[in-house]
């Protein structure tokens, strides 16, 4: 194993003999260190495999600046931990989200300053996996900083999870981009209206909606038994008629339907 840079005293990347770049973290194993050498391996207290890009390995760097070793330590516990349960492909900035969201909860959570997580309903109910992978990670956190952040946050980390998922290299996540910005441009023209764009039910609507693609691209159909449509359809006809016209592009599109209860 050779040390390819440098992050700080604690922190240097590495590269195996598969030629694999690795986080090596501990105490003091990056003072006076040089590219091309051997790392004191006596000193690794935790090693990541992960990040393979300049750029990411870069924002790492501006990330260990900003927040504390042990904070980084806590993300790279929790990614492991959602590989070891996911195994599915995860974009590799997944570990410095986490982190970062982390830290900043943690330190949110000594001055009282607990955020409330509007979607929490909507991820416990459209990604439950994730979000119990969330609920994970604050037990790692309680575990290893003697912090218990809030339920809501599980719901930000799930979120973070969910995202991963479909990277913005991923040509699926450029599809449902596509596809959203469709189905909120036909709710505008069904309505004449413009939406506002940073409100809370705008923001609440475009994440539904990604949930839903997301379970479309990837062939996952929510069961449901399609009730609530029975009252809304009768209450609201316009919006039901809107909707079949949603539906209706979809069937074009994806060849896949929207059932009652979505």
């Amino acid at each position: 194993m050779k040390i390819s840079k440098q992050l700080n005293n604690n922190i240097v990347i590495a590269s195996d003999d598969q030629g694999r770049e690795v986080v090596l973290m501990g105490r003091g194993i990056g003072f006076g260190c040089k590219p091309g050498a051997e790392p004191n391996m006596a000193l690794v207290e935790k090693q990541f495999f992960g990040l393979s890009s300049g750029t990411h390995i870069q924002q790492l760097a501006e990330l260990l600046d900003r927040i504390p070793l042990e904070h980084f330590s806590l993300g790279m516990q929790i990614v492991e931990h959602v590989q070891e349960k996911l195994h599915k492909p995860l974009n590799e900035t997944l570990v410095l989200m986490v982190s970062d969201h982390i830290s900043f909860a943690i330190e949110r959570h000594k001055k009282g300053l607990d955020l409330t997580n509007a979607l929490l309903w909507e991820i416990k109910k459209f990604y439950p996996d994730e979000y119990q992978l969330g609920l994970n990670a604050l037990d790692i956190v309680q575990r290893e900083a003697g912090i218990r952040l809030r339920e809501d946050e599980a719901g930000f980390l799930a979120m973070h999870i969910v995202n991963a998922q479909y990277g913005s290299g991923n040509p699926m996540a450029q599809d449902m981009l596509q596809l959203i910005q469709d189905v909120v441009n036909m709710v505008r023209y069904t309505y004449g209206i413009d939406l506002d764009e940073n409100s809370l039910d705008y923001i609440r609507f475009v994440t539904h909606l990604k949930f839903f693609f997301s379970r479309i691209l990837r062939k996952e159909a929510y069961a449901g038994s399609g009730d609530l449509y029975s009252i809304v359809s009768v209450m609201y006809p316009k919006a039901a008629a809107c909707v079949r016209k949603i539906s209706g592009y979809l069937r074009q599109q994806l060849d896949s339907s929207l059932g009652l209860e979505e």
